[in-house]
């Protein structure tokens, strides 16, 4: 498993790509108006495997339409209107 720890992640949107992001670890990593899986065609879903966020932050993130599978979340912390499922 990849670890990703204290980074910065913005404006991370995720299109239509059908996209698998997977077994990642991500440790007091900071999220700002990022998106994944924004699409209106289930074909193309992205999906979420084995990934698990331990402290991190979110700031206007959206997870909209994903497949997602064994994810750990830990200690997140939201601010602002964050959305699930669109």
């Amino acid at each position: 498993m990849r670890v990703v720890e204290k980074q910065e992640f913005s404006e991370f949107y995720d299109h239509d790509s059908a996209r698998v992001f997977s077994d990642i670890e991500f440790r007091r990593c900071t999220f700002e108006s990022c998106g994944i899986s924004i699409t209106l065609d289930p074909a193309l879903r992205s999906t979420i495997h084995n990934v698990k966020l331990f402290k991190c932050e979110t700031y206007g993130c959206s997870l909209d339409t994903a497949i997602v599978e064994d994810v750990t979340v830990d200690g997140l912390k939201t601010h602002g209107r964050e959305t699930i499922g669109g």
